[in-house]
């Protein structure tokens, strides 16, 4: 690019850099900077192509400062850590920034086409804010994300989007591939005007996708955020949200809307798998075309499996559910210390393999408009059981006085 290396602080400012295609077949190679060690401030890369080795980004190959308000609008293509922004960041922020090329890396001799993302290949503990990436994002093996491939330390993602297709081996994610150390994620989505794709495209045997994040090795903390339209497509644990954390997964206030989530142990319309307890809260599946959940063993509308502890609380399912075996409306496989609360899908309207089938949280046409209509706030929506049964008795028990709609 522009500078090739930097070092010892201070703050590139101001800078644009147009239609100059990059080309190399080294290391640390970006569209302005190929190594950083000072804070970008209004640096842009304006449709150049760049394309390099190891460490390959739209803007700068490997950064170690802050940048903010900077952007790049080429395509990017590299081996191993690659990104349409950067191709690695380390422990710091990136605000007010984008990238909107596409990005891809190929397997080489020297870097097996792992951390690729739309906007940053690959971090260690950083925070994003209002920063997106809308290009295909496509790798040959580990590690792919529609917005940072992998994250190697804490992370923090703040109104970020990302919104083009994308496609890996192993650990996919709309916005996050695999993050190493949990995540945090506020008002973020992965959309489109028109459906997106996740895909897997088959070569490992335990590829992982998720909406928003592919697989992480400690908690996920997910809140106020979306997906969808979307298609995902996995061998192993896929999810609308999270196919697969290690320890616990918490989503509130969220949604995904109008998609077709396809896996195989583990698949669900929100959490599929989360070893350490899922906690889900006011959120749902469904969408005006509902959302359809096909798996193999443990699969659900909300979640493949819970185990441990946990809850699903004030939340439903709309679409349908497909499994061989640990199947249901709303989750998979339910353990002692986990919990369903006023929480359900419409067992007329929701199949499951097809058939309209009662499970946990099934409620026929009649109960299930009813709670539905209750109420506009999910948290708020209830049932009256004085509608189905007789009064209680002086032992408090309650008799059935219709079989109607029950």
């Amino acid at each position: 690019g522009l500078i090739g290396y930097t070092e010892h602080g201070g703050t590139l400012k101001d800078v644009w850099v147009k239609n100059t295609p990059i080309n190399s077949a080294d290391w640390y190679v970006g569209g302005v900077l190929g190594r950083g060690v000072m804070t970008l401030s209004n640096v842009h890369n304006v449709g150049s192509n760049v394309s390099g080795h190891q460490y390959t980004g739209g803007l700068v190959g490997e950064q170690h400062r802050n940048i903010t308000g900077s952007g790049a609008t080429g395509s990017v293509t590299g081996t191993y850590h690659t990104g349409g922004l950067v191709g690695n960041l380390g422990d710091y922020t990136v605000a007010n920034s984008f990238a909107t090329g596409n990005v891809e890396a190929l397997a080489s001799r020297h870097g097996n086409g792992s951390y690729v993302g739309g906007l940053i290949g690959k971090t260690g503990s950083a925070t994003l804010t209002d920063s997106y990436a809308t290009g295909n994002v496509k790798g040959p093996w580990d590690s792919v994300g529609g917005l940072i491939g992998q994250s190697d330390g804490g992370l923090t993602l703040t109104r970020v989007s990302a919104s083009g297709n994308v496609n890996g081996n192993r650990n996919i994610g709309g916005l996050v591939g695999y993050a190493v150390w949990g995540a945090t994620i506020n008002n973020s989505s992965y959309s489109g005007s028109t459906p997106r794709t996740i895909d897997y495209n088959g070569g490992k045997a335990d590829g992982i996708a998720g909406g928003l994040v592919g697989y992480a090795g400690q908690s996920v903390n997910i809140n106020s955020s979306w997906v969808g339209p979307v298609t995902i497509q996995s061998h192993y644990q896929a999810a609308g949200l999270i196919g697969y954390t290690q320890d616990r997964a918490y989503v509130n206030d969220s949604y995904v809307s109008n998609a077709s989530i396809t896996g195989g142990e583990g698949t669900a319309g929100l959490v599929g798998m989360a070893k350490g307890g899922t906690w889900i809260s006011r959120s749902y599946a469904g969408g005006s075309s509902g959302t359809a959940v096909t798996g193999g063993n443990f699969v659900g509308g909300l979640a493949g499996e819970m185990v441990g502890a946990g809850y699903i609380v004030d939340s439903y399912f709309a679409g349908a559910v497909t499994g061989s075996s640990s199947y249901g409306g709303l989750v998979g496989l339910l353990m002692p210390g986990a919990y369903l609360s006023n929480s359900y899908y419409n067992i007329n309207a929701s199949l499951i393999n097809g058939q309209a089938r009662l499970t946990m949280g099934g409620l026929y046409s009649g109960q299930y408009t009813a709670w539905q209509a209750s109420h506009a706030t999910l948290a708020s929506r209830s049932l009256t059981i004085t509608n189905y049964f007789s009064a209680a008795d002086g032992d408090s028990y309650y008799s059935i006085a219709s079989n109607n709609n029950v």
